[in-house]
């Protein structure tokens, strides 16, 4: 019998199996799961694989690979599979692959599937989603459009300052490690509550990294909704509407923060009900970004209107960026609620001097770079809007002209396979270390293993101004070590050549081989750079900075308020 398989679930031995992954590469541990199941082989393929080849193509590439690997094991590797988005499809893609069909979640608990649970069980949940997901996009829809519809109600800035902020994150993006709203969403919350403001985070997971004294309500989801994201995300905002609203009765907030995300309309439910602002942090379009950047959108309509409706009803949006503050004027926002306040960094997280030259060179020996490299350090997810294609071609331009030149890649992404092949065809392997995924607390680690920074971030593809505040260009610059950026928007703004960074055209390979070469080759001005660069951070993009301004901007609106 295999070990770890319970006779409910596997009755024989196979000798190999088929794994769909739907977890990041990196998290996977191919020896346990090939002791878990009793298997010699595995083939392991990546959810995006299937994904880009769209429903049938997808399935017959699974089955092809299936039938060469001669696997009696088709498993599904999830988190959580009771919360699976589309797990539906997922199931159904499982019924249709030959053999025994298994879900393996993240505790190791195993699943079995079958085509009789699917079709008695799973499929009619399904069409019961639909349906009840179909109503809730019309009623949401016409709620939205008659509030937009009705003037803007006087702003009530009871308490200034705040004596008690609730913060909401409502994307229901779960188990994220690591990235750029990791460290925005401790940030505004630490600075806030080291201000002596009681924080109350009301989110469907606990963020990390936020101080002790935070007061964490957890407010999970329905498990209804798993198989279309738009719905769950309408139908756990009205969960938060009913949860929060009693779980904040007898501690009422001053104000209401919200970092805005997909479908996200509960915030601003939850400070009329309290009769205080509602304070909006605006990233970018959601609308924009999952239509252009995601998957797409099944009902744009109804995510337009809630987007509308929040920008027009926050007493205070926090814009991170000029591009977005100019799109905010463009939507006919009022600019005296829209505050200009780029993305920061905590100084003494990400301080040159936290780590011992022994800590840092033992890392470096971890990951395979030798001692007497010079290293060029980039961190980020592999998305097309970091520039990680150009990048990657750039990489051998530098390598050919500077002998002893490594380079540091963290992060992980939808094009992380893509650089590795392009790289692997190019470069030897001794030159690039990947990391993949690095938890956030740990990545100013990481970095400083660098002698010097990337930025190489590219335009948006149908031709807007770019519109990100990248968390790294700050979190670069507070360690005080040289910067290679794109001159782009806010990072030609933040940054300035030959003073702060050495900025380079966007999109343009060979002028990043060449402006990593000149680092390589006069060490003293990165050095020159990075240092200058750190004292601009320390004194202009701290979050302690960052949240003072969002008090300033409220203490001005509560004075318009009674002129």
């Amino acid at each position: 019998m295999p070990i770890g398989i319970p006779t409910d679930i596997l009755i024989f031995v196979a000798r190999s199996a088929t794994i769909l992954s739907l977890v990041p590469q990196e998290n996977i541990n191919q020896d346990k799961l090939r002791s878990l199941l009793n298997v010699e082989r595995l083939a392991l393929v990546q959810a995006g694989d299937v994904r880009k080849r769209g429903a049938l193509a997808g399935l017959r590439y699974l089955r092809l690979i299936h039938k060469k690997n001669k696997s009696k094991i088709f498993a599904i590797r999830c988190s959580d599979w009771k919360r699976q988005s589309q797990r539906s499809y997922l199931y159904c893609l499982a019924c249709l692959m030959p053999g025994e069909k298994i879900v393996i979640e993240n505790s190791g608990k195993l699943v079995k599937l079958s085509w009789k649970e699917f079709l008695s069980k799973e499929l009619p949940d399904a069409f019961s989603q639909f349906s009840h997901g179909r109503r809730l996009v019309a009623e949401t829809s016409l709620r939205a459009m008659h509030a937009i519809s009705k003037p803007l109600p006087p702003r009530t800035i009871k308490n200034y300052p705040p004596q008690r902020i609730a913060y909401f994150r409502t994307d229901l993006w779960t188990g994220v490690k690591a990235g750029g709203s990791v460290g925005h969403v401790a940030g505004v919350i630490n600075a806030f509550s080291r201000m002596g403001i009681d924080v109350y985070v009301l989110s469907y997971e606990k963020p990390l990294l936020i101080d002790d004294n935070v007061k964490f309500i957890l407010i999970p989801p329905r498990d209804f909704f798993v198989n279309q994201r738009e719905f769950q995300l309408l139908d756990y905002n009205r969960v938060l509407v009913q949860k929060a609203s009693k779980a904040l009765t007898e501690t009422p907030p001053d104000a209401v923060y919200a970092r805005y995300s997909l479908n996200c309309w509960a915030p601003l439910a939850l400070a009329k009900n309290f009769n205080v602002p509602l304070i909006l942090e605006f990233n970018g379009s959601e609308v924009w970004i999952e239509q252009n950047w995601g998957r797409g959108l099944r009902y744009p309509g109804v995510a337009y209107l809630i987007e509308e409706l929040m920008l027009r009803s926050a007493d205070l949006i926090v814009a991170v960026s000029n591009a977005l503050k100019q799109s905010l004027l463009e939507r006919g926002i009022d600019p005296s609620r829209i505050l200009l306040n780029p993305n920061a960094v905590d100084p003494d997280i990400f301080n040159p001097h936290r780590f011992s030259p022994i800590e840092i060179n033992e890392l470096k020996a971890q990951l395979g770079i030798p001692p007497d490299r010079i290293v060029a350090g980039f961190i980020g997810t592999f998305s097309p809007w970091h520039g990680v294609e150009v990048l990657a071609d750039a990489i051998p331009l530098a390598l050919n002209k500077c002998p002893n030149l490594h380079f540091l890649l963290i992060g992980s992404g939808p094009l992380l396979d893509k650089v590795k092949n392009q790289l692997e065809s190019t470069v030897t392997k001794d030159r690039v270390t990947f990391t993949g995924i690095v938890p956030q607390a740990d990545a100013p680690r990481y970095l400083m293993c660098a002698d010097f920074f990337l930025s190489p971030h590219v335009q948006n593809p149908d031709g807007s101004e770019f519109f990100g505040s990248p968390t790294k260009l700050f979190e670069y610059m507070a360690l005080g070590k040289g910067i290679i950026a794109s001159n782009l928007a806010q990072l030609g703004e933040v940054l300035k050549d030959g003073e702060t960074a050495r900025l380079i055209p966007p999109g343009n390979p060979t002028a990043l081989a060449e402006a990593i070469s000149e680092f390589y080759n006069n060490p003293a001005l990165s050095e020159k750079l990075g240092a200058a660069a750190r004292r601009e951070a320390v004194e202009k993009y701290t979050w302690k900075t960052h949240t003072e301004k969002i008090l300033e901007a409220l203490k001005k609106l509560s004075k318009n308020e009674t002129e």
